[in-house]
């Protein structure tokens, strides 16, 4: 089955692959999303973009040849990452089965929400709220509809809509003359909406806490309006993702008041909360299984993620996976047997797969991963930890050549995820291992400020972005220097947004440690960058991460940023930037090569037209792995 796959996917892709089969596992955009049941169990939907053009595809759930169903690009949700905003629901089912509903780009230039029918055919398009004053290019666009949620009878809509600054709900009629209809008029950020059984009531999840962006409250709503009814504090903890049993009685929930994401469940008018899960590892994404017995969630280990279910009746967790690899958006199949969700290994990328709980197996269903791994004779990461400078331990993976040369010493990149609050993962990273090839070591360290290891971890840098997470930088460069194999005078730091930040930073404040620097899209002056940014949840961001406003602590922020640190730069910087970034505004990467080269120093600056906070054309991602192995090669 899954060499059928694999040709429809190459017959769909017209063999256009790169030259290098490592790039071209890199370039094409080729993961699937999470992936949807059809109300009968019978299709699949998910959105995957080949080429960086995503859009929903249909496959069968017993498995065969993907079905492309949309035309035009589909916009991708948030996932339950930076900001924990939306937890990425995949393609939406009508309750009949007969559409599908999704956000895409308007006229108008901002995105609306479209039904299209789920076998393919003209799209309809539902809302439009157009952003006055704000250029339609940029990317991730800060004025948007998106998160579309059916009602259980499927005559409305309910979505997520950036309006006036803030998220609110509001709901749109699929038939009839109505318009979007604005459902909550907060000043908080509501959002990661699901509608009760009943049709009555709408769950989401409030930021009403305005000093810290990872608290949050789980609140109801009448679909009739009026008031909103908070149903947890959410002052002190962090909690999301709410979801409603099939009988509509209570909700489940993810919440951090016990130190660790974990899943509680509630009555739905917020009494009794219970704790369901316990333990280490950040639990995420409960879904009810459809009987109302069992939840099924998420559990991280470190960079993996492992499958659990947990039963009511007697609060017993059973892990259902446990090899190395990342699963995640898992689903059940609408009778219960079977369970559907993304797979991403150290030497597979995104991909979706099915187990049958009765037979205790997994089966892939689509097949991505179209570059030649005997020809690529990739390496596998491995998990290593070392001490900062305050005792704190940091787990990360190192990607080193396989067969080492005695007496030789190597090269090294450092690698610095973006965020902070986010996580690099045990998943296949094709430009890691397109370095290690070249005869380079990587090491991708959680430094502080992660996510995946506990509330107190995450917030390890508070207050200190750019203070005690130099530690860990630093504590990396010292755990390579003592492999034994790796060349202490041939360290490079490379990273992308926070990361991109964390390299600019580096090579002003430790100009001897650092050979050379790789940075993408990463903010060089944070009080400019809290000024110039198109998107306001970036400056909730900073202002949580510096705990003042620029205003407040001039000094510190001026401190902390890059660009007061540019006469101190000795090694040549590599800078990506793409010219519609809402997030980091390019002036942020123009200012520091200008800084740079006003003193005659070497910075080599490449903005991408058409591309956002982050990069998704294939020929740009090549060009960017092209750029990246000729910079080392000349200064590593």
């Amino acid at each position: 089955m899954a060499q059928a796959v694999d040709k429809a996917l190459e017959e769909l892709l017209g063999g256009a692959l790169l030259g290098d089969p490592i790039i071209a596992g890199f370039s094409g955009g080729r993961a699937v999303g999470p992936g949807t049941w059809s109300p009968d169990g019978k299709r699949i939907a998910f959105v995957w973009g080949p080429g960086g053009n995503p859009q929903i595809w249909t496959i069968p759930s017993s498995g065969g040849k993907p079905t492309q169903i949309t035309t035009g690009p589909v916009w991708i949700e948030m996932t339950d990452l930076v900001d924990r905003r939306d937890v990425a629901g995949g393609p939406q089912w009508s309750p009949d089965g007969k559409y599908f509903a999704y956000a895409a780009r308007t006229a108008a230039g901002s995105s609306g929400i479209f039904l299209i029918p789920s076998n393919g055919g003209a799209a309809v398009q539902l809302s439009d709220h157009p952003r006055t004053g704000v250029a339609p290019e940029l990317s991730p666009h800060p004025g948007c509809d998106r998160t579309p949620r059916w009602s259980p009878d499927g005559s409305k809509i309910a979505f997520v809509c950036l309006r006036d600054g803030v998220d609110q709900i509001w709901i749109v009629p699929v038939e009839g003359k109505l318009g979007p209809m604005q459902l909550t008029y907060d000043r908080y950020d509501n959002n990661d909406i699901q509608w009760s059984p009943d049709g009555k009531q709408i769950a989401f999840s409030s930021q009403r806490n305005g000093d810290d962006i990872f608290n949050g409250s789980i609140c109801v709503i009448s679909v009739k309006g009026g008031a909103v009814s908070q149903l947890t504090e959410g002052l002190t903890s962090n909690d999301r993702t709410p979801r409603w049993s099939p009988d509509g009685k209570r909700i489940a929930f993810v919440s951090d008041r016990s130190g660790w994401d974990d899943i509680w469940l509630m009555n739905a008018d917020g009494s009794n909360p219970t704790q369901l899960t316990d333990g280490t590892g950040d639990k995420s994404d409960p879904c009810w299984s459809p009987d109302g017995e069992t939840i099924l969630y998420t559990a991280t280990r470190g960079g993996n993620s492992d499958l659990y279910i947990v039963s009511l009746a007697d609060k017993k967790a059973k892990r259902l996976t446990s090899s190395d690899g990342l699963r995640y958006a898992a689903r059940w199949s609408p009778d219960g047997k079977e369970i559907l969700y993304l797979y991403a290994g150290p030497l597979a990328s995104p991909d979706l797969w099915k187990r049958t709980l009765d037979e205790n197996s997994d089966e892939q269903l689509t097949l991505t991963m179209l570059g030649n791994l005997e020809v690529i004779d990739p390496v596998l990461p491995e998990t290593r930890t070392f001490q900062s400078a305050d005792g704190l331990t940091v787990e990360s993976f190192l990607y080193r050549p396989a067969n080492l040369e005695q007496g030789v010493k190597y090269p090294a990149v450092i690698w610095i995820h973006g965020g902070p609050n986010s996580l690099h993962t045990n998943e296949w990273y094709p430009i890691f291992q397109y370095l290690v090839k070249k005869g380079y070591v990587v090491l991708a360290p959680n430094s502080r400020g992660s996510t995946g290891y506990g509330r107190s971890f995450r917030e390890d840098n508070l207050d200190y972005w750019g203070g005690n997470d130099t530690n860990d930088w630093l504590a990396a460069v010292d755990f390579l220097k003592g492999l034994g194999y790796v060349d202490a005078s041939r360290i490079a730091i490379w990273g992308s947004s926070y990361g991109g930040f964390a390299v600019l930073l580096a090579l002003g404040k430790f100009p001897d440690v650092f050979k050379a620097g790789i940075c993408a899209y990463g903010p060089s002056n944070l009080i400019q960058s809290y000024d110039d940014t198109r998107v306001r949840l970036v400056r909730r961001l900073l202002r949580r991460q510096m705990k003042s406003l620029p205003v407040e602590n001039m000094e510190l922020w001026l401190e902390r940023s890059p660009i007061s640190h540019v006469d101190k730069v000795k090694s040549p910087l590599l800078i990506f930037q793409g010219e519609n970034d809402a997030g980091v505004h390019p002036r942020q990467s123009r200012t520091m090569a200008e800084a740079l080269w006003a003193q005659g120093k070497i910075c080599e600056l490449n903005v991408y037209e058409g591309e956002g906070h982050g990069f998704t054309k294939p020929e740009h991602i090549a060009d960017i792995a092209a750029k990246v192995d000729s910079f080392l090669s000349r200064y590593l």
